[in-house]
């Protein structure tokens, strides 16, 4: 039996104008004069509502009764499903089939009258075609440079995956732009993968470092521009490319994705073009970012997380909303919603770094979020190596006033992220509590971040580097051999304990190798063969999968935790591995085994049951349009320009499955 759903909209306008005309009419000659005034205004309201500009996507898919009605009517697994789809005709029109629902239900629908509006008025987006850039090459200059073949043979078969990987709008998304939750823009990209089927801000600096690897300098433009397009449109880059992220940013990269597009082309060209965009990028994190932190009586300006606007994140609507739904008040409600919102712009959506439980600590769950509260280590530093590139390239632009401008704004970061929040006795850097005006003294992957941009004291990397090598020692995390964990708290959150990302082992190998200091760059090149070991071990036991997270436990074994299911592609994966491989691969390859006597088992592990059909999709997509790549390293690149085979970008199904079970880390790399 269908359930029955909580679902109580407010009275619905237009009015029947003609029908208040006459009620006002008749209370009028009851009451001369009296109601006169009133009445003019009442109806004018009424006209004005009927004369209201049509509705816009963003009236559907991020907010209002019929939202709230589908999202919690859990007729999708995943919240993102219903606010990806497409409106078949138009906004107006699924107004008016929901407010029919409505109505014949007297506001209260089942799941399955829900289920039946929604296969009635929206469909599949169908809104990406398949996309293979023209400088994709099979064989890019870097191959030629990894001297072990298994790594070498890697490399190739990831450079496919930027053809599974690459997309392009289609050109009804631009002339319908509210039949769709997609933001137009002009130029192919590369997708992270999985559930993740539109562009996004941070990940795109990782995918951008993979295509600069694979001489693809022209997706590399095209990346960047759609990304300043959103700039042009909205003053910022959004979360995503999609409406429903229109209120919130990610790690602002812009500017470092085009220092290194700049650095490999020296188009210089681009840059002038773009440079105003660039800026207002920047200028909107500082403008909209910033608070006041004083320390040892001195104040300090450092940015946060800071976005707030009301309701649940329309792709993960459900999940929100049971989160606020033990809290009492709507101001609790709304607040919580900030600072969900607030927490997935920081990319680590969600984890314990974000938990201000009632001591002063980071213990609780989602209902301890505080994320507008946390000063972050790596936002700061990543603006900080904002302005330093924006000096550098006014500098180039021979204008020498903002260059001057900027290089002040990046001194006073940089000052501030050192005198706030490097821990001397540490010797590590930590996030900062506003609330309870102290430092958050847990080892997050962020916490060296400040070593990837060079946002310390240059003249001091021998002294700082000897501390964070000896912090890290303290910190157990060579233990961990399967990649260093996003945090030593283990609260199921994603972004905790055991799973590992790409971003933050490049704060930790780039920014140790990048103080130019011995024991650092000796401890950066064993945890990036680490985290090479347990991505080519993953990849050869999964049938050439590559995942967004890994588990620091398991070599090999993908992560687990938050919202949704573990998703495979990955796009920033790929791109932080061929970093390294640029890097390390010739300093040692595939036969590489991690030190023992960690106490952990050395296994890996295949996919296990919990694995959901997204990823057998995906496995088989890999086979399927690497035209049997993993066993034939001669096989022809593949012709991907046949959307209609897969509508939706993902194939249709996997009978067979995955072999269970791994009986340890046996090599399979032959």
């Amino acid at each position: 039996m269908a359930t029955m759903l909580v679902s109580e909209p407010a009275a619905t306008w237009p009015v029947d104008v003609l029908a208040l005309e006459n009620a006002v009419e008749a209370a009028m000659v009851a009451v001369p004069g009296v109601l006169s005034s009133l009445a003019h205004d009442v109806i004018a309201m009424a006209n004005e509502e009927e004369e209201s500009p049509p509705l816009v996507a963003s009236d559907i898919y991020c907010k209002g009764d019929l939202l709230h009605t589908v999202q919690i009517a859990h007729i999708f697994k995943d919240s993102k499903t219903f606010v990806d789809m497409k409106v078949r005709d138009s906004p107006e029109q699924a107004s008016k089939a929901f407010q029919k629902m409505m109505q014949d239900t007297g506001n209260k629908p089942t799941q399955d009258h829900v289920r039946a509006f929604v296969n009635a008025t929206f469909e599949d987006g169908n809104e990406l075609d398949e996309w293979v850039p023209d400088d994709w090459s099979e064989s890019p200059a870097l191959l030629s440079r990894i001297s072990d073949e298994k790594y070498r043979d890697w490399a190739a078969g990831l450079n496919k995956l930027w053809l599974v990987l690459g997309r392009k709008m289609k050109k009804d998304v631009k002339e319908n732009p509210n039949l769709y939750s997609l933001i137009y823009v002009p130029h192919g990209f590369v997708i992270p993968g999985g559930r993740f089927k539109e562009l996004y801000y941070w990940d795109s600096y990782w995918i951008v470092q993979g295509l600069l690897l694979c001489d693809m300098h022209q997706t590399v433009k095209g990346v960047i521009e759609n990304l300043l397009h959103l700039v042009s449109l909205l003053g910022f880059v959004p979360n995503g490319s999609r409406v429903y992220y229109e209120e919130r940013s990610q790690p602002p990269l812009l500017v470092a994705m085009a220092r290194a597009y700049y650095d490999k082309t020296k188009d210089l060209q681009f840059i002038q073009d773009n440079i105003e965009l660039l800026e207002k990028e920047f200028n909107f994190w500082m403008n909209n970012s910033m608070i006041e932190v004083e320390k040892d009586g001195k104040k300090y300006k450092l940015a946060r997380y800071y976005f707030l606007s009301n309701g649940p994140r329309p792709e993960s609507y459900r999940e929100d909303y049971e989160t606020v739904s033990g809290l009492n008040t709507t101001a609790e409600k709304e607040s919580m919603y900030w600072e969900l919102k607030s927490g997935a712009a920081t990319g680590w959506d969600f984890s314990s770094r974000w938990f201000i439980d009632a001591d002063g600590e980071n213990g609780g769950d989602l209902k301890n979020l505080k994320t507008t509260m946390i000063v972050p280590v790596d936002l700061n530093a990543i603006l900080f190596g904002a302005a330093t590139s924006l000096q550098y390239f006014m500098t180039l632009l021979g204008q020498r006033h903002k260059a001057l401008g900027y290089g002040t704004i990046a001194s006073e970061l940089r000052e501030a992220v050192n005198a706030v929040m490097w821990n001397e006795k540490d010797g590590i850097w930590y996030d900062y509590d506003v609330l309870n005006k102290k430092q958050r003294p847990y080892f997050y992957g962020s916490n060296l971040a400040p070593l990837w941009t060079y946002c310390y004291d240059v003249n001091n990397a021998k002294e700082i580097a000897a501390k964070v090598v000896t912090y890290i020692e303290h910190s157990q995390l060579l233990s961990y051999r399967g990649g260093t964990p996003a945090s030593l708290a283990n609260t199921g959150e994603q972004w905790d304990f055991p799973n590992c990302w790409a971003p933050l082992q490049a704060f930790i190998i780039q920014g140790l190798d990048r103080t130019g200091q011995e024991d650092a760059q000796n401890l950066a090149e064993e945890l990036a063969r680490r985290w090479l070991h347990s991505n080519y071990l993953g990849y050869k036991q999964n049938g050439g999968m590559m995942f967004e997270k890994y588990d620091a436990e398991n070599i090999g074994r993908f992560g687990g935790g938050g919202e949704y299911t573990v998703q495979a592609g990955f796009g920033w994966t790929n791109g932080m591995i061929f970093e390294l491989l640029a890097q390390y691969s010739s300093k040692g390859g595939s036969d590489y085994r991690p030190a023992s006597g960690s106490g952990y088992p050395l296994g890996g592990a295949a996919l296990g049951p919990e694995l959901s059909n997204s990823l057998f999709h995906a496995a088989d997509r890999v086979r399927k349009e690497l035209g049997g790549y993993l066993g034939n390293k001669d096989a022809a690149v593949p012709h991907l320009a046949h959307p209609q085979a897969h509508p939706q970008g993902h194939p249709q199904g996997h009978p067979q499955g995955h072999p269970q079970g791994h009986p340890g880390e046996k090599d399979v790399s032959g």
